[in-house]
């Protein structure tokens, strides 16, 4: 990826799972297409519908005042106050994460980065939804 944006740029079209996306490195960029202009760029195509079919038409997939809706709905748990509130978790995973790390590195481990930063992902968004409790949920 890094070789296609010294190649194109800050914006390029690349070919993923059978379709086609536009990359975007360049904040100024993502605000306009994120922000502002939002409308002007539909999801479709096939990575759409895979999506679609793995995570049904929520946030992710969805276009137009159905998605507009769905985005006012979780709002709220962007802002800085509720982000800035996760910071502390955020930090504390990083931290757990990384200690994983060192250790496989001491032992000449390898690590399956994507497996580990997904599950520390979820592991985020669980204690963001349930807080303490998340691990009697994790544990189902």
């Amino acid at each position: 990826m890094n070789e296609n944006f010294v190649r194109y740029g800050d914006i390029f079209k690349a070919s993923i799972f059978g379709g086609d996306v536009y990359v975007v490195s360049a904040p100024e960029y993502c605000d306009r297409i994120l922000r502002w202009n939002w409308q002007n760029y539909p999801r479709k195509g096939q990575v759409v519908k895979r999506i679609t079919l793995l995570l049904g038409n929520g946030l992710i997939a969805s276009n137009g005042e159905f998605w507009a809706s769905q985005r006012r709905m979780i709002q709220p748990a962007f802002s800085k106050d509720s982000i800035a509130g996760l910071m502390n978790i955020i930090f504390s995973l990083n931290t757990e994460l990384l200690e994983k790390w060192k250790l496989a590195a001491s032992c000449q481990e390898t690590v399956n980065v994507t497996h580990d930063v997904s599950c520390m992902v979820l592991k985020l968004i669980l204690m963001a939804i349930f807080g303490d409790d998340y691990s009697t949920v994790a544990r189902h």
